[in-house]
């Protein structure tokens, strides 16, 4: 499915979506981190979201190497504009990333280092967009393997127990 499409339907069958990473500290134990894909959408829609968002996640063409190159740009500007809007807060980030592994990670993944790695890509060699699809193949399928993913829900005056079952399918 192209990439408009995609888009499309998530738009049709969620208010909201994203995903971004997150590493939390824990006590006595490694520090956990995570992909997280978050969506918002009317009750009667859940359903087909949690479906679609399941089926992107585990099957999408992340070897499409126009596509491929299109996200790294997009990331670079992004995070090249979020260090302008916010260079405060990426000093912070570097400066704390010393003190904890969860503050290492997240500046690696968000910061310096990342725009760093962004800018070492060269979308226009072919040969290195391939590596990159290879990588995020393997990734998908590490990542989204059954027994690593975790949802949580919320909802009032919903068949909670109901979603989470239809959830166990995906």
């Amino acid at each position: 499915m192209p990439y408009y499409e995609v888009a499309s339907r998530m738009d049709t069958l969620a208010g909201s979506w994203f995903i971004t990473t997150f590493c939390e500290p824990c006590l006595d134990a490694p520090v956990l981190k995570r992909l997280i894909m978050h969506f918002a959408s009317l009750e009667e829609k859940t359903y087909d979201a949690a479906k679609f968002i399941m089926q992107m996640a585990q099957q999408g063409q992340v070897t499409d190497l126009e596509r491929v190159k299109t996200v790294i740009t997009s990331m670079r500007n992004d995070l090249k504009e979020e260090i302008l809007d916010n260079g405060n807060n990426i000093a912070m980030m570097s400066a704390t990333g010393k003190f904890s592994e969860s503050s290492h990670m997240t500046a690696l993944w968000s910061g310096l280092p990342q725009l760093a790695f962004l800018e070492s890509l060269d979308t226009d060699n072919e040969a290195q967009m391939k590596e990159v699809a290879e990588k995020l193949l393997s990734l998908q399928k590490y990542i989204f393997s059954q027994n690593r993913i975790i949802s949580i829900a919320a909802s009032s005056d919903w068949d909670m127990e109901g979603y989470v079952s239809y959830l166990d399918t995906l």
